[in-house]
């Protein structure tokens, strides 16, 4: 009978069920907007502390929003249109429990904006933005704006040079599968619809004269948004134009919940005040009965983001995008079936240990193939000291893991209590898969391998600790917060297959941190062709600062003709268009880097060359020595890495430290024997 209506009963029908609904949800919403409060109570809130946020945005270094004093003031606005009495304390208090004796009827309240963060997309394309709770470190928890994120999202990524350029393949995956998500087919339109949410977490802590109670409030709002960019590459600049709309809506609904809630939990803990129920310190609610603080949360609602006008730019040639549309749509069960390829569950590790006489045998079969491991004698080396200890953990700090890899699941860390190993800090989640393929080349060129491939340490432990997107993007949160994370699981040495010319405040800070705990930081020189000692690319460069820095270059090696010698060159490719990065005073030594056979993601393996291949051969050296003697400290294993790459390499002069290149491992008797004689 609704169709029936006119236009204007319609309208009118529309409107009173909505107000209706509205009633509802505002009753439930706001429980003690009809209490009664005492005149002779004062609620006396402490000044709350600013936060801020740091988002993508067009300008160059992204844009700041700070939260705290207009938290406080609207927190105060609505407590006084709820004739409730109240008044800022004066600033730079102690904490609750050291403060002096609070006056009668009085309720003394702490709110801190304990989280703040942003969202946005899904699996393997998903990035974080600001801080979770509990998480936070100088670079990323929004107190002091000194501490910027030095790697912000640009147009084009290019912080790490060419080392995530090779997307690795997502042209038939990552990208692709957004397009199944479309509510309308646009044809042809290079669309992605894309969700987002936003995090608005505060602490709360309520104190009278006869206890103390703490609280914690989470309100969250999410959406879509459509993201007008290429599929096959970096979003760019309608990126971050769609970043920033969808961020300023969904931050601004979630901080008015969070308002709306805060003062709700102020104004029945005023209630409990006035009626005596505030005896005992407790946690999580007005009732002394809870041991632990549970978040209380809060939904803000969804809301799609429409961008008409970018959407129509790209309907030219309507014909020919409706005949790529078509061909699309008859490959869309091939592409859904891709897209779940990429940040996938872990399944658990396959049964069995690498053992001597395998590692062995995969190596001695195919001296091609291996010529690295025959180049170090390592089979002669396994032989005499094993291939690694369980117990030696490296971490692999990098764009994630195949940690469903035949040829790297049996060697990975695992706590015994999360479902999966590793961590992912640039989506905040425990699934630090490699949606790229870079950081499964290191790691398995540092542990690892069954039956096709091989690692230097195949006995070792591997942690995979997911920094990079995709494409090459991160944080200096996301940085800091991964070592701490590496260095927090027992990990002895982090092997960072990368390069950028950014002389980050957050590696250095991170790098002292892995000092004081003797951990051992291997670098890559990186692949732009560069001179360190005048074009520093870091963390490398830090080996010059600090002695448990090692920076490596990648070498490979060419035959001399008429001769069965071959020679140690530094690695370039054959396009000559990259190129190992060198430096006489910078880079400590050479490592295999070219050639070398690694594992890939989805179960793949192929040929690789780069400085992060030549870095993670030097992590797993390093690894081994571990093993041999675990009392060595992180500054001792630098020293005899050093002492025993050969020097003088001719075709390393004025390339490398020393001309030094890794070409044995004889070290590893010396330092078994000084480690049983306990020096």
């Amino acid at each position: 009978m609704y169709l029936f209506f006119s236009k204007a009963r319609r309208t009118r029908f529309r409107l009173g069920w909505r107000a209706i609904f509205i009633i509802i949800v505002q009753t439930y919403a706001t429980p003690v907007c009809a209490a009664t409060f005492n005149d002779d109570w004062i609620v006396e809130i402490d000044p709350i502390v600013a936060r801020y946020i740091e988002l993508p945005a067009l300008t160059q270094y992204g844009s700041v929003r700070w939260f705290g004093e207009n938290f406080q003031t609207k927190i105060i606005r609505k407590l006084i249109q709820k004739k409730i009495r109240v008044r800022v304390a004066e600033p730079n208090k102690a904490d609750v429990d050291e403060l002096p004796p609070i006056a009668k009827n009085v309720l003394r309240t702490r709110v801190e904006i304990a989280e703040l963060k942003f969202i946005v997309g899904r699996r393997g394309d998903c990035m974080q933005f600001g801080f979770a709770r509990g998480e936070g470190n100088d670079f990323n928890h929004g107190l002091d704006v000194n501490f910027r994120n030095e790697f912000p999202l640009t147009r084009e990524p290019g912080w790490f040079g060419p080392t995530f350029r090779d997307t690795g393949g997502l042209r038939t995956g990552l990208e692709i599968g957004h397009e199944i998500n479309f509510e309308v087919v646009l044809a042809g339109a290079r669309v992605k619809r894309l969700p987002y949410a936003a995090h608005f977490g505060t602490d709360l802590v309520f104190s009278t004269d006869k206890g103390v109670v703490e609280q914690a409030i989470n309100a969250r709002t999410s959406g879509f948004y459509f993201d007008v960019s290429a599929h096959f590459g970096y979003g760019g600049a309608d990126y971050l134009a769609a970043l920033t709309w969808a961020r300023t809506d969904a931050l601004l609904r979630a901080f008015d919940r969070a308002v709306d809630a805060t003062v709700n939990a102020i104004a029945q803990n005023l209630l409990a005040a006035q009626q005596g129920t505030i005896k005992e310190k407790t946690v999580a609610g007005i009732v002394p009965s809870s041991s632990t603080k549970t978040p209380i949360s809060i939904d803000a609602g969804s809301r799609d983001i429409k961008m008409s006008q970018p959407v129509a730019k790209y309907r030219d040639g309507f014909w020919r995008k409706l005949w790529l549309s078509i061909k699309g749509t008859a490959t869309l069960p091939y592409r859904i079936w891709r897209y779940y390829q990429y940040d996938q569950d872990y399944r658990g590790a396959d049964s069995g240990r690498i053992e001597l006489k395998r590692a062995s045998s995969v190596v001695l079969k195919d001296r091609n193939r291996f010529w690295a491991h025959h180049r170090l004698r390592l089979p002669e080396a396994w032989a005499r000291h094993g291939v690694g200890d369980r117990r030696v953990i490296v971490a692999v700090l990098d764009s994630g893991m195949d940690y469903n890899h035949s040829e790297l699941n049996r060697t990975l860390y695992w706590d015994g209590l999360r479902e999966s190993a590793g961590w992912d800090f640039i989506s905040g989640d425990a699934r630090a898969f490699d949606d790229h393929a870079h950081g499964t080349e290191v790691a398995s060129i540092v542990g690892g391998g069954w039956s096709k491939s091989m690692g230097v340490a195949p006995g070792v432990t591997l942690l995979p600790v997911k920094v990079f997107s995709p494409y090459g993007q991160t944080s200096s949160g996301s940085i800091v917060a991964a070592f701490e994370y590496a260095i927090a699981s027992g990990a002895r040495i982090i092997v960072c297959g990368w390069a950028t010319p950014v002389r980050s405040a957050a590696l250095r800070s991170a790098i002292e941190v892995a000092k004081a705990a003797g951990v051992l930081v291997v670098a890559a020189a990186g692949d732009d062709g560069t001179n360190l000692d005048d074009e520093p690319r870091y963390p490398a460069a830090y080996s010059r600062e600090f002695d448990n820095v090692v920076s490596v270059a990648a070498y490979g090696l060419r035959s001399i003709p008429k001769t069965n010698i071959s020679e140690v060159v530094l690695w370039r490719s054959k396009n000559q268009k990259i190129a190992s990065s060198y430096g006489p005073r910078t880079v400590d030594l050479a490592a295999p880097g070219e050639d070398l056979f690694v594992a890939r993601p989805r179960g793949k393996t192929r040929t690789q060359s780069h400085s992060g291949l030549a870095a993670g051969v030097v992590a797993g050296v390093a690894a081994l020595a571990t093993s041999v003697c675990p009392t060595v400290s992180a500054s001792e294993l630098k020293v005899a890495l050093l002492d025993d790459a050969s020097p003088s390499e001719p075709d390393l002069d004025w390339q490398v430290s020393g001309a030094r290149a890794l070409l044995d491992l004889r070290f590893l008797n010396r330092l078994a024997g000084a480690c049983k004689k306990g020096k």
